[in-house]
């Protein structure tokens, strides 16, 4: 809490005469959110739908707290990162709507070319760059770890790359009907009023912003997207530059010295932001894959922290509460086949995630039909023809086919929200319970609206699932 001074200690729940601060702080939110969507619709700032849409409900509403778990990024020194739960935030709505609002423009417009989801999705621009012949004996790999990220940002900077945003690629003075000063006073009003509870303690924000907060993310995204300008500058056009949130990869051949005094000078407007650099010519990792340099050829497959591992399940980088045994395994073989360039490093990382469900006590008999189904889905009838590099590139074909499909699939669901009416529903149901209710939502409605779709035409619902909250958030 005290190492990045990003937090303001408020009140004490256990100080006397302290009772009732929570509902106290719980209310000026929701009054102050009220007051400001009331006054930006008067003013005709947002449409009567965008009201509607940030609306709160007093009734269910309570206060973020939070809880920190270690940086596995950092191998010298433990250090420790904040998780906030803002489910049932009074800021929740706004946060909502807000990144319906702006993702598809950030995202599917700007900076779709240099942003990817996953470490695999790294490795047929690798690919492509070795066959258009730039990769040298001499080419750095450099990946870039940002640390801090949600602690370290100035809400005056984050609101400062939002209007250059805004400004630059926004070709009216609305979008959807929303002003950009209304944008801008909302997001300042979300920045502004992150207040949670920790060890009985109200506390404030007032650097950065909370994880539970999505459209945070999207903040910083936007910040990030002009500070890494130099850097994309000073690459030669072919090379490779991608950001996965806090984490950069790209390619260099210029001189470290260069790559330095870009740096050096990007520190000089950003020196609040703290990184690791790790240059290599021959081997590095990224997010969760491992890249190999030799002969001007990448060999890529699976990275495995051995801190954790084998102990742990694949680590997919997924909400564990919606995978299943069998979602987790399958997806656990379509990453190996995303990231493992050769057949024998296949082999090996399905090795190793029969070991580790082995290890989790799931029967043989079990492992091995999942395995033989997910072959069956991409077309691999027969489990002995595999076994060689054409037909295992043949396979890769198939998955790569399918995992491009699944990113046009949320590139279009970005889209789709920014102008969907979308009502939440909030379920204690966990885990599979909790996705299946997530596929066939209408079942939480009254039976007059189930029995008559109609009624629904142009609404989307969605079900959210209730973490657990400490009994002093409201």
């Amino acid at each position: 809490m005290l190492r990045t001074k990003a937090y303001s200690e408020l009140v004490s729940l256990d100080q006397p005469n302290c009772q009732g601060k929570v509902r106290h702080f719980l209310n000026m939110m929701t009054n102050n959110m009220k007051l400001l969507l009331a006054r930006l619709y008067d003013q005709r700032w947002i449409t009567a739908f965008q009201y509607q849409q940030m609306d709160i409900q007093r009734s269910i509403v309570r206060l973020d707290h939070i809880f920190f778990l270690p940086d596995t990024h950092q191998q010298e020194q433990l250090l420790f990162e904040p998780k906030t739960i803002s489910t049932l935030s009074p800021l929740m709505p706004m946060n909502r709507y807000l990144y319906r609002l702006l993702a598809p423009i950030y995202y599917n417009q700007v900076a779709h070319l240099m942003t990817i989801d996953k470490g695999s999705d790294l490795i047929p621009r690798l690919e492509l760059y070795q066959q258009q012949g730039h990769l040298q004996s001499t080419t750095y790999l450099i990946t870039l770890h940002l640390k801090d990220i949600y602690t370290s940002i100035r809400h005056t900077q984050l609101l400062q790359s939002l209007r250059s945003f805004l400004d630059d690629f926004l070709n009216e003075e609305t979008i959807e009907g929303m002003t950009i000063s209304a944008i801008l006073e909302l997001t300042k009003f979300l920045l502004n009023h992150q207040y949670f509870i920790y060890q009985r303690r109200i506390y404030q924000q007032t650097i950065g912003g909370g994880t539970g907060l999505y459209f945070i993310d999207l903040l910083i995204d936007i910040y990030l997207f002009y500070w890494q300008q130099p850097l994309v500058l000073n690459q030669n056009q072919h090379e490779i530059y991608v950001r996965h949130f806090n984490n950069l990869f790209l390619t260099w051949n210029e001189s470290k010295e260069k790559f330095h005094h870009c740096l050096t000078t990007m520190n000089y407007k950003h020196s609040f932001l703290q990184y690791d650099v790790n240059i290599q010519t021959n081997e590095i990792h990224y997010l969760d894959v491992d890249i190999h340099q030799c002969l001007q050829t990448f060999h890529t497959h699976v990275y495995h922290d051995w801190q954790y591992e084998p102990y742990i399940l694949p680590n997919l980088h997924q909400d564990p509460s919606f995978l299943t045994p069998v979602h987790t395994l399958r997806m656990a073989l379509i990453r190996a086949v995303l990231c493992c360039s050769q057949l024998q490093d296949f082999e090996d990382e399905q090795q190793y995630i029969e070991y580790s469900f082995l290890f989790h006590r799931f029967s043989f008999d079990f492992i091995r039909k999942e395995i033989k189904g997910f072959f069956l889905d991409f077309n691999i009838f027969d489990l002995s023809i595999y076994h060689n590099q054409v037909t295992y590139d043949e396979i890769r074909r198939h998955v790569r086919q399918w995992d491009r499909q699944k990113r046009e699939e949320k590139r279009k669901h970005l889209d789709e929200g920014q102008k969907q009416c979308i009502w939440y529903i909030y379920s204690k149901l966990k885990g599979v319970a909790l996705y299946d209710a997530q596929q066939n939502p209408i079942q939480f409605l009254p039976p007059s609206s189930q029995n008559d779709p109609s009624s629904l035409d142009g609404i989307k619902i969605e079900v959210i699932g209730l973490p657990k909250y400490p009994s002093d958030t409201i």
